[in-house]
Formats: structure tokens, C-alpha cells, sequence
């Protein structure tokens, strides 16, 4: 396969790509059926920059710490506070609280999604 006729995930291991659970798959769909468009679309962009250089490449391998488990609403949170960047990036003020309500709530149980499940296809 060339390099053109890649996916943006190929190279990641099988390890990020577990399966989500119904009830993760609903929670996550609800979730996005109940937001405009347009937003979808940067958060879908900013979760793509997020797993291309935070998780794809993590930056302290030696730490003991499981990156697979912690959760991905979690990663873009810390991503939104230290991108990438020279320079500040403008990021919509409303990015934040979306990011924060993506993770389901913990009353009706719904299991987190974990950063190995980052590129799971949600359809």
C-alpha cells in the first residue's frame, strides 16, 4: 500500500481500535444527534488532532501510567490546554463545555470511552 492510499489511522495499532459497547455506541450518538452540525465538525477535527499528536505519540512512555484506559474526554481536555502550538490556537468558546458533557453521565452507567477505543467506528 502507498503512502497515498492511506488511512489517518493505519498507523495505529490494533490496540486503539476496540470495539465501543451498545451503550457506549447510543450515549455517543445521542450525543452528537443533540449538537449542530457545525460543532460536530470541530470537535470531530479537534478529537482528530488530539489522537494524531497526543495518543498516537505519547510524550512519557516510561511513566508506568496506562494511556489506553484513561478516558478520551479526558485527553481532549488536556489537549485544550497544551496543543501543539506556538502560538495560542482559536479554539470556539463553546468547545470547552462540549468536551466536558461528551463523557456520559456516571448515574446511568455508561462506561467511559477509553483512548483504546479512540478510533472505534461508531456506525
Amino acid at each position: 500500500m502507498t503512502i497515498l492510499h492511506r488511512k489517518p489511522f493505519d498507523s495505529l495499532g490494533d490496540k486503539y481500535k476496540k470495539e465501543l459497547s451498545d451503550q457506549q455506541r447510543e450515549s455517543l450518538q445521542s450525543f452528537c444527534d443533540g449538537q449542530r452540525a457545525d460543532k460536530v465538525e470541530v470537535l470531530m477535527e479537534f478529537l482528530f488532532e488530539c489522537i494524531m499528536l497526543m495518543i498516537a505519540i505519547p510524550q512519557n512512555t516510561d511513566d508506568g501510567i496506562d494511556t489506553l484506559n484513561q478516558s478520551v474526554q479526558g485527553n481532549l481536555q488536556g489537549y485544550l490546554y497544551s496543543p501543539f502550538y506556538d502560538e495560542e490556537p482559536l479554539l470556539p468558546d463553546w468547545l470547552e463545555d462540549t468536551i466536558t458533557r461528551m463523557d456520559p453521565d456516571t448515574q446511568d452507567k455508561t462506561p467511559r470511552v477509553s483512548v483504546c477505543q479512540c478510533v472505534a467506528r461508531l456506525v
